[in-house]
């Protein structure tokens, strides 16, 4: 018994954790996430895969300027792009991109000579992590999100 009161405290505590504003948060990237990829069903000519892919590259794309300026001012340039253009649900939904070859952007060797191979998914689970965009920002650009309120619920 008490092992499945503790499991119930736990679920409990993760779930408030989640709640931001009264929004649960991980709904709320679910919701984004849905808005945009529902959307290459209903919008011809739109991919999120080939939308993502340009986004990504144009930020990380020149790989000789990512060993000048470094990765920390792509992110933050990719961010208020993102921002701007209410694309955090693009984001959320490439997150989820494997590692393969069709998704390599390219090799970035870091201040310890190491190479870092740069992907899509990666770049984008970078991106949405609480390094570059706290759960207060993520819940805006969230809502922000076109379509929005058809894809979130809240139970």
């Amino acid at each position: 018994m008490t092992t499945m009161n503790q499991d119930n405290e736990d679920n409990q505590k993760n779930n408030v954790s989640f709640m931001v504003n009264g929004f649960n948060l991980l709904k709320a990237k679910q919701a984004a996430s849905s808005s945009f990829g529902r959307s290459q069903r209903f919008i011809t000519g739109f991919s999120c895969n080939e939308d993502a892919r340009n986004l990504i590259e144009k930020h990380f794309g020149d790989l000789d300027d990512n060993m000048k300026r470094g990765l920390k001012i792509k992110y933050y340039g990719l961010k208020e792009q993102v921002k701007c253009e209410k694309k955090i649900g693009l984001i959320i939904y490439a997150s989820k991109f494997k590692d393969i070859p069709d998704n390599y952007i390219g090799m970035y060797i870091n201040n310890d000579n190491k190479q870092v191979p740069l992907y899509i998914g990666q770049i984008c689970k970078r991106l949405i992590s609480k390094e570059y965009i706290s759960d207060n920002e993520m819940l805006e650009m969230c809502i922000e999100t076109p379509n929005f309120e058809c894809y979130y619920y809240n139970d």
